[in-house]
């Protein structure tokens, strides 16, 4: 059966925060980037107990995530977003003070040097997509 968001508004704003939550945590440890509301995402759905969430409750978390910084639709579609595990602004805080902390400051770096390079092995914007 499909399951609704809350329609009492401090309830539907700690639920909407609380999938927030969720989906960013579960995007970055799969390494994730795009959703498409009409596919189906093991996130928003529990075959145990037969429940899923409808795909309007999942389009409304979505415009939630773009609301806060933390996603993008894509082509002017409400089917399809872009997610952020991060806001532009704090990838731009890490990877300053990256560069700063590894004395890079006043040197060209490319995007793949930031994305696939070995001095940014091991750091969080290592392997990140830049679709």
């Amino acid at each position: 059966s499909s399951v609704l968001i809350q329609p009492v508004l401090n309830t539907k704003k700690k639920q909407l925060e609380m999938w927030k939550d969720l989906i960013l945590s579960y995007f970055r440890a799969k390494k994730l980037y795009e959703i498409d509301i009409n596919e189906p995402c093991e996130i928003f759905s529990n075959e145990r107990i037969n429940r899923k969430l409808s795909t309007d409750s999942i389009r409304e978390i979505v415009q939630y995530l773009v609301s806060e910084g933390y996603a993008e639709w894509k082509k002017h579609s409400n089917d399809s977003a872009r997610i952020y595990w991060r806001k532009p602004s704090e990838w731009a805080s890490i990877i300053y003070n990256w560069v700063t902390e590894s004395g890079l400051n006043d040197t060209v770096c490319t995007l793949y040097e930031l994305q696939e390079g070995d001095a940014a092995e091991g750091q969080e914007f290592y392997g990140l997509d830049s679709g």
